[in-house]
């Protein structure tokens, strides 16, 4: 439930005024992920940093169950350098102004193209392609007053598959073909969507269907040839690996409440947990060579200063990270103080591509309040008054060094195993 003042973190003042947002939607089940407990202290916004209007797409799991957008706000830092040492060539391949917001890249099989979705300022959400090396020939894929969102390439770059709330107010999984021919996936009363098909025999598609009254979700497998759709477990967000034999998700703990990153066998069998922290880790990805998870995680901290206080604050904002397929080998790849998620590889296994709000943000200046003041977009916490900015891009970055080395490494070794 969104709303202010509801977390501060531990150390001191804080901003906590959203629930998790687990990739490109959430639910209700979730934690704060701009603090972690609670404290009578006044809200403060940091030094260097600002608030960013963000919307999410929530699923109402009433009786009347559909999927509509939340808005919420995060904080962002105003400077969006990457301090990462870990990548390289750090990018943003698009730049909407205003209220548009480009969010849950995925990229095509021969690494060309990369689709997106991006809302805009009408409140619909569509699908678009661009390049992926620069972002150039952005081309509109889908129309309408509807919500289509979390594309991913399906049938080796041949279609896309989404989902959407076209013909159901709770939405559904639909793959849109190269000629722009339009078909639904699953026809369920229930909302589904996080879907991605099995590279492979691609003839198995992984989503996420939400039950009425569990917001924590289920793993499904559709079998396009008998079209019967099983239930595997628990969790969300599915992503099968390159070679079709596995599938990483997150999955809720009720007892830690937070969301953890798992890999099970594309029947639902072994399932394994890699992370366990007192932190969110959602939306994961494989590396082509099957032997990498990349995901996002409010795990790292950052620190900030408090305005006209001598006092230091810590952040835990959502990053960028990498493990192995054992949780063995845990990395930090972005290091920002905004807010990154939902990424991908490219092809080759040497790019990544996510989404986020850095840059985005304004400090707390005289001009800055004036021109925000002016436009209606300010809000008053704490007794203090700050803009509020908007928007969202995609960003690209190499990975570097050591990082670059170990991961070529382990795809030279999968294609000698072939």
């Amino acid at each position: 439930m969104t709303g202010i003042g509801k977390s501060i973190n531990t150390a001191a003042l804080f901003l906590g005024i959203a629930a998790v947002s687990a990739g490109c939607t959430q639910t209700r089940t979730g934690q704060s992920m701009l603090g972690r407990t609670v404290s009578n202290n006044p809200i403060i916004v940091p030094e260097k940093y600002g608030l960013v209007e963000q919307h999410d797409i929530e699923v109402d799991l009433s009786h009347r169950q559909q999927i509509y957008l939340n808005r919420r706000y995060t904080l962002a830092s105003v400077d969006a350098i990457e301090n990462s040492t870990n990548l390289k060539n750090v990018s943003r391949i698009t730049d909407y102004k205003g209220a548009y917001e480009a969010d849950c890249p995925d990229v095509s099989p021969d690494g060309n193209s990369v689709v997106y979705q991006l809302l805009g300022e009408n409140g619909n959400i569509d699908l678009w392609t661009m390049s992926a090396k620069t972002g150039l020939r952005a081309v509109r894929k889908t129309k309408g007053n509807n919500l289509n969102f979390s594309p991913t390439y399906a049938s080796g770059g041949a279609r896309i598959i989404f989902c959407s709330n076209r013909s159901d107010p709770s939405g559904n999984v639909w793959a849109l073909g190269k000629g722009g021919g339009l078909r639904r996936v699953t026809d369920s009363p229930e909302t589904d969507m996080w879907a991605h098909e099995d590279p492979v025999g691609q003839s198995h598609v992984a989503f996420t269907r939400f039950q009425q009254g569990d917001p924590r979700g289920e793993i499904w497998i559709f079998d396009r040839n008998s079209y019967l759709a099983t239930q595997l477990r628990e969790g969300r967000q599915p992503r099968i690996s390159a070679d079709g034999k596995m599938i990483a998700f997150s999955a809720f703990d009720q007892q830690e409440g937070h969301w953890n990153i798992w890999v099970m066998n594309v029947d639902g069998s072994h399932p394994t947990q890699l992370t366990s922290n007192d932190a969110d880790n959602i939306t994961p990805s494989w590396h082509p060579s099957g032997r990498w998870i990349i995901f996002a995680s409010n795990r790292g901290v950052a620190s900030a200063n408090l305005r006209n206080m001598d006092a230091e604050i810590k952040l835990h904002n959502f990053d960028i990270w990498m493990t192995d397929f054992r949780g063995k080998q845990l990395t930090q790849l972005t290091v920002n103080g905004s807010d990154d998620r939902n990424p991908v590889f490219s092809p080759d296994g040497k790019t990544i591509y996510f989404s986020s709000n850095r840059g985005q943000a304004v400090d707390v200046t005289a001009e800055d309040l004036q021109t925000y003041r002016a436009l209606g977009r300010t809000m008053n916490i704490g007794g203090v008054e700050f803009p509020v900015a908007s928007g969202r891009d995609i960003w690209r970055a190499e990975l570097s060094g050591d990082l670059a080395s170990k991961t070529n490494r382990s795809r030279s070794r999968q294609a000698l195993a072939r």
